[in-house]
C-alpha cells in the first residue's frame, strides 16, 4: 500500500471530525498544512560549535516529520559537508559524522538527509569555530628583589577543564614569555612546557617598575609543521615599590558640601590581594567607606576646607610617595560656551575641558572616556596672558581636556584664550 495514501486517510477522519464539531473550512486548512508538509523533515545535527584544531569531534542528526514533530527514526541516507570559509572542503556520508578539524578557523558543518520513508527529506547546518584555548589567568606576587626566583601560576589547568571526551580534549603545552634578558625555570626568557607553575626571574639590577609576562596555550600543526597558539594571557608584574609617577588617584575634582564622593587609587594591574592604602583629605572630611583600592568620603556642609586628596601604595615591597588629585568647591568652576573651567580662583593649576552638554565630568569619569574617544575627540588650545598682552602660559588638549601646571605664574588676573575651530574664546581667570 502507497505509504502516502495513510496520510489521506488520516486527512479524512480529521475532516469528517473538524465537519461535524466545527465548519468545513477548518477541513480545507488541515487538508492543506498535512499536503504542504506530509513528505518535509526537520533536520537537527548534534554536536559541539566550539572545537579546537587537531581534536576527534563527532556529530550526530536527528530527523522529525513537519509540522507535528514525530521521531523519524531512519533515513535512507545521509551526506555530512565541511566547509571552511564558505568553501565546501569535504564530504562524508553516514548517519554520523567523526571529525578533526585541521586547521583554526571558521567552519560550517550540513547534513543532508533523503529517503526518509515515508517522507522525502530535509537538510541542516551549524556553524563551529575551532580556535586554541585561551589559558586562564595567571597569578602571582610582587617581584620585591631582582635576581631572586618568583612562581607564578596560569589556574586551573586546561588539561583539568578539558579532559579526553570533551570538544577539546588538551593535553599540549604551555608557552610562557618574559621580558628580554629575564629567565624561566633558569632558562631564556621563553619557555614551552606542559608545567602551568613557572619560576621567573629578573636580572640583578633590574630597574623598579612594571613589567609584563604571557602564556599561551598551543597545538601542534603536524600538517604544516607548525604550531597553533591561542590568545596570550598577559599579566603585570611589578619589581619593587610603586613610584609616584604609577599611582594616580580619580574621583570628582569639583566637591559640594554636604555629599559623598568616591576615590579610587589606580595602579598597574590593578588592586592585588595584600596592597594597603594610606589616605590623606581635606581636614574635617568624614570616611564612610574604604575597600580595596578605594575610599567614600562625605563633605560637611558646614566645610570650608579643601586641598589635595592622595593616596600612597604599599604593595608588600615597600610604599609608594602621596600623590592624588586637588579638590575646590563645585562653585569655583565657571563655563564658557561648551568648555568647562576650573578652578577659578586657580592655584597651582587650571583644568580646561570639552563638554558638549556643558555638564561637568568627575576625573574618575573623564579618565574611563579617554580609552572611548573616537573622532569625536575635540582639540583645542588655550594661552594665558597677562594685561599687556604677553602669553605666560600654553596648552594644548588631549582626550578633549587641558591640565595646565601654573605653579610658575604670578598671582593675578589674566586673560584665558581658547582656541577652537577657528573661534577664540576669552575669559578672565585669577591666579592666587
Amino acid at each position: 500500500m502507497n505509504p502516502n495514501l495513510n496520510y489521506y486517510f488520516y486527512n479524512q477522519l480529521l475532516c469528517f471530525l473538524s465537519f461535524r464539531l466545527i465548519k468545513y473550512p477548518i477541513c480545507l486548512f488541515l487538508t492543506f498544512l498535512i499536503s504542504a508538509h506530509a513528505n518535509a523533515v526537520d533536520v537537527v545535527i548534534n554536536g559541539s560549535t566550539i572545537v579546537c584544531p587537531n581534536n576527534e569531534i563527532t556529530y550526530t542528526v536527528n530527523t522529525y516529520q513537519i509540522p507535528f514533530g514525530w521521531n523519524v527514526n531512519t533515513c535512507g541516507n545521509y551526506l555530512w559537508g565541511i566547509k571552511k570559509d564558505g568553501v565546501l572542503i569535504d564530504e562524508i556520508g553516514g548517519t554520523t559524522l567523526t571529525y578533526i578539524f585541521e586547521e583554526t578557523g571558521n567552519y560550517e558543518v550540513g547534513v543532508v538527509a533523503s529517503q526518509c520513508s515515508p517522507y522525502f527529506g530535509g537538510s541542516a547546518s551549524i556553524s563551529v569555530v575551532s580556535r586554541v584555548v585561551q589559558p586562564n589567568p595567571i597569578s602571582g606576587p610582587v617581584m620585591c628583589y631582582s635576581g631572586q626566583s618568583y612562581s607564578f601560576t596560569t589556574s586551573p589547568s586546561l588539561a583539568s577543564q578539558y579532559p579526553y571526551g570533551t570538544e577539546c580534549f588538551y593535553h599540549f603545552d604551555y608557552l610562557w614569555t618574559a621580558p628580554t634578558g629575564w629567565s624561566i625555570n633558569g632558562g631564556g626568557n621563553t619557555l614551552l612546557s606542559p608545567a602551568e607553575t613557572v619560576g621567573i626571574t629578573a636580572p640583578i639590577n633590574t630597574p623598579a617598575g612594571s613589567y609584563n609576562i604571557s602564556v599561551e596555550a598551543t597545538i601542534p600543526n603536524p600538517a604544516q609543521s607548525s604550531t597553533f597558539y591561542s590568545t596570550p594571557r598577559n599579566f603585570t608584574v611589578q619589581i619593587g615599590s610603586f613610584s609616584t609617577s604609577q599611582v594616580s588617584v580619580s574621583g570628582n575634582s569639583a566637591v559640594c558640601n554636604g555629599n559623598s564622593y568616591t576615590y579610587t587609587a589606580n595602579i598597574p594591574g590593578g588592586h592585588k590581594s595584600g596592597y594597603t592604602y594610606n589616605w590623606t583629605y581635606p581636614s574635617g572630611w568624614n570616611v564612610e567607606s574604604t575597600s580595596s583600592n578605594t575610599i567614600r568620603l562625605y563633605v560637611p556642609s558646614y566645610n570650608s576646607s579643601y586641598g589635595p586628596v592622595r593616596v600612597s601604595v604599599n604593595n608588600g615591597c615597600g610604599s609608594s610617595g602621596f600623590t592624588g588629585l586637588t579638590v575646590f568647591p563645585c562653585n569655583y568652576m565657571m563655563s564658557a560656551g561648551n568648555f568647562n573651567i576650573f578652578p577659578n580662583p586657580a592655584q597651582g593649576e587650571l583644568n580646561v575641558e570639552y563638554n558638549e552638554n556643558n555638564n561637568f565630568q568627575s576625573n574618575a569619569e573623564s579618565e574611563q572616556l579617554e580609552g572611548e574617544i573616537t573622532h569625536e575627540t575635540k582639540i583645542f588650545r588655550i594661552d594665558i596672558l597677562n594685561h599687556e598682552g604677553t602669553i605666560v602660559k600654553s596648552g594644548a588638549s588631549k582626550a578633549g581636556k587641558i591640565h595646565l601646571d601654573i605653579s610658575t605664574v604670578k598671582r593675578g588676573s589674566y586673560f584665558l584664550h581658547i582656541y577652537y575651530n577657528k573661534e577664540v574664546i576669552r575669559e578672565q581667570i585669577l591666579i592666587q
